[in-house]
């Protein structure tokens, strides 16, 4: 009976995760809980499937397992989908996100598409909490995040003011070269402006969908005014970033200080202007 139990589970979660078909052998004797799985013609797994295979089916397993004995403890999934494709990326991420409205789950990865997918399954709950670990002064460090991407509309926010004021302190060459710095970060902001607030996430870069319910977010009678800004500076900064190659006449141009403080001050007010105007 509980070997029956654990076939049906099993082959539930292996549905659930797109896992190759196996068959379950029990070769338990004496009480003791022993099982192989093997493909049609005896064929071993790990002698035919690739590894993203064979991990999906030990995730399978193991979940059945835990169903099986009724365990109710924290589930930790330490880097649960390397060596899978963006489809088995995905299925795994929706059977870990139904897990969790019945178990507390913690996952650890380095994968951005499986975070930011796990972000998107469980906004509507508002019930993931999401950590970043970073090598800061030779250790582990902690915080707790919004998601996986570093460069966020605060911290570029942050890095655009602190070259700013750095930049305040010198002169000549070094001056240029910091000026010449906040543009580029002026430049990502831009970016980063446009993609979340802009147009509300419907297209995020670690994301293949698109977020069509975001659409009427967007703030249409507003937009022209913020575009407007936007593109202007965005195509300032690319004049005085290292990344571009630019024309002759401009190669003697150098940014100022004072044009950078400017176009900041702009882009603030228009991001200001944009998140107060009516959906």
């Amino acid at each position: 009976m509980i070997n029956e139990s654990f076939d049906a589970l099993f082959n539930e979660e292996c549905a659930a995760l797109r896992a190759p078909a196996l068959h379950v052998e029990f070769v338990g004797r004496q009480g003791r809980a022993q099982r192989r799985k093997i493909l049609s013609g005896k064929h071993k797994p790990s002698k035919v499937l690739s590894e993203g295979e064979q991990k999906v089916l030990a995730i399978a397993d193991f979940l059945a397992e835990a169903r099986l004995a009724g365990i109710t403890a924290p589930v930790i999934f330490d880097d649960p989908v390397s060596s899978l494709d963006h489809r088995r990326i995905n299925e795994v991420a929706q059977r870990v996100a139904s897990l969790a409205d019945t178990t507390q789950v913690i996952v650890f990865t380095h994968d951005i598409f499986f975070a930011s997918t796990l972000l998107t399954l469980m906004e509507a709950t508002k019930r993931c909490s999401y950590f970043q670990i970073t090598d800061e002064e030779g250790k582990g460090k902690v915080t707790r995040a919004t998601g996986p991407r570093w460069d966020s509309l605060n911290n570029i926010k942050k890095n655009i003011n602190e070259t700013i004021q750095a930049a305040k302190s010198q002169d000549g060459d070094a001056r240029a070269a910091l000026v010449r710095t906040g543009y580029d970060w002026v430049r990502a902001w831009c970016e980063v402006f446009t993609e979340t607030e802009l147009l509300q996430g419907v297209t995020q870069r670690y994301q293949p969908n698109v977020r069509m319910t975001n659409l009427p977010k967007i703030k249409s009678e507003a937009l022209p005014a913020a575009i407007d800004t936007v593109n202007r500076i965005f195509e300032e900064a690319c004049r005085y970033i290292d990344g571009h190659s630019q024309p002759l006449p401009s190669l003697g141009v150098s940014p100022t200080l004072a044009g950078l403080e400017a176009h900041w001050a702009e882009l603030t007010e228009a991001r200001t202007a944009y998140n107060a105007a009516n959906p």
